[in-house]
C-alpha cells in the first residue's frame, strides 16, 4: 500500500499432494493431519499470525481443510468434537464449504484419525 510503513511479515507456503484432481477428498487422512499440524507448529514459532488458506475454486480443498481443524480444535480444547457443528461455523463465513457426505465423512475421519495416533500420543 503506497504511504504505508510496516515491519516485514514472514510468509510460509504449505501445499498437500497427495489430493489428485478431480477427488473429492485427499487420498490420505495421515497426510493432512501432518499438513495441520506443520502449520501449527509454524504458527506457534513465527508470532501465532493468521493463516491463509486457499484452493483452486475457493471453497471445496479449503473447506474440508478448516472444517477439520475446527474439530480437532474442539477436541484439543474440550475433549469432544462435533463435526457437525464445526461444519455449521465454517458455512457461516461461506456457505459453500463441505458441500457433500463425501467431505463431510473425510472431516470425521480425518478428526478420528488425529485422536488415534496423536492425541493419544501427547
Amino acid at each position: 500500500m503506497a504511504g504505508v510503513r510496516t515491519e516485514p511479515k514472514t510468509t510460509q507456503l504449505f501445499q498437500i499432494t497427495c489430493w489428485p484432481n478431480g477427488h473429492k477428498v485427499p487420498t490420505s487422512t495421515n497426510a493432512l493431519v501432518e499438513l495441520m499440524n506443520m502449520v501449527e507448529r509454524w504458527r506457534q514459532r513465527s508470532a501465532y499470525g493468521p493463516v491463509v488458506v486457499v484452493s483452486a475454486n475457493g471453497r471445496n480443498r479449503s473447506g474440508v481443510y478448516c472444517a477439520a481443524n475446527v474439530a480437532i480444535e474442539q477436541v484439543v480444547q474440550h475433549g469432544e468434537m462435533d463435526v457437525f457443528q464445526a461444519v455449521k461455523t465454517v458455512r457461516r463465513h461461506r456457505p459453500q464449504l463441505v458441500e457433500n457426505m463425501t467431505e463431510y465423512k473425510y472431516c470425521y475421519d480425518l478428526v478420528w484419525h488425529y485422536v488415534l495416533h496423536y492425541l493419544h500420543n501427547e
